[in-house]
């Protein structure tokens, strides 16, 4: 889920800002839908998280791995020529 979300982060930097609040929504919703999650759920969670940092970074260090080893495989796969 927070890999998801870090993903759907990314992708709303992009974005100008007048499309940023509604676009942010249907990414959090679509997440939270991906992952069988209410919104209510995801955002009830996330707000547990922030009130954890500890627990909030730990979590973050796997997330980047996991991305990390995401995009390890993607270049793997990926061949311009």
């Amino acid at each position: 889920v927070m890999a998801d979300l870090h993903i759907a982060e990314a992708a709303l930097q992009r974005l100008p800002r007048n499309y940023k609040d509604t676009v942010s929504q249907r990414y959090y919703d679509e997440v939270a839908k991906i992952h069988r999650l209410t919104r209510p759920q995801l955002d009830s969670s996330l707000h547990w998280l922030r009130a954890r940092p500890k627990e909030m970074f730990r979590i973050y260090e796997a997330v980047f791995k996991h991305l990390e080893k995401q995009e390890t495989e993607i270049k793997g796969l990926y061949d311009p020529m």
